[in-house]
């Protein structure tokens, strides 16, 4: 899980810094020669914390893997429009879709940090997350110097596909939560009924009907319940 997840948010972070750092010369490759978009961009990149609440219902809603999929969708959406011969009215649909998978890719990767290992260690493995991903993100600077040179298209539909590599990934997170509610949700045959429980402990709450009528609670081991 940890190694899934911290490498889901390294892949993720890198292009988010490429796209600031070489966003205002591909707009000013597009006509913007007064700045005026990349203006836009700045209002858009520091407006992007609204989008933050929106995240958290989702991810409340619809579970992490799917918010995290959204997220690299927009991503790989945001770099596809500064390949599109378009005006630049139009580019402030992509940098609006940029601001939001910002806010959910940062989002999603300390909601699920909380939510797998709990709370007791998440400074520790929320800092070690964001100092690997750290580390990755050094590869944005070849990258925008590529695109300096006159290769930002081709750079652009790179991350694209590196983006479409990372939802595999948020797939199959999504299949774990559903069958993680389906366990939960899963009746006992003698009238009681099993509440799984998503924690760090691995454990399994289990009533129990006796013959005369009373409940039972009982702890179990069974790491296969454990999100």
């Amino acid at each position: 899980n940890t190694f899934f997840l911290v490498s889901w948010f390294s892949i993720c972070v890198f292009p988010l810094q490429y796209y600031v750092g070489s966003i205002g010369f591909q707009l000013e490759e597009k006509g913007d020669t007064d700045g005026f978009y990349t203006g836009i961009f700045s209002v858009v990149y520091a407006s992007s914390v609204v989008f933050a609440p929106i995240g958290g219902y989702l991810a409340d809603r619809a579970g992490l893997g799917i918010t995290q999929g959204l997220s690299v969708l927009f991503l790989a959406l945001s770099f596809l429009f500064l390949n599109l011969e378009v005006e630049l009215d139009i580019q402030i649909v992509g940098l609006t879709l940029y601001g939001c998978a910002r806010m959910f890719i940062y989002g999603m990767f300390f909601a699920n940090v909380g939510k797998r290992f709990g709370f007791q260690n998440f400074g520790t493995l929320a800092g070690s997350g964001l100092l690997i991903s750290a580390i990755v993100s050094l590869l944005q600077y070849p990258l925008i110097a590529s695109a300096a040179e006159g290769n930002s298209e081709t750079v652009n539909f790179s991350l694209v596909f590196v983006c479409a590599l990372l939802l595999p990934y948020c797939y199959w997170l999504h299949q774990r939560e559903s069958t993680a509610d389906a366990l939960n949700q899963k009746e006992v045959p003698d009238g009681g009924y099993s509440l799984g429980m998503e924690a760090s402990h691995d454990v399994v709450l289990v009533k129990e009907n006796n013959t005369d009528d009373s409940s039972q609670y009982s702890w179990e081991n069974d790491s296969e319940y454990s999100c």
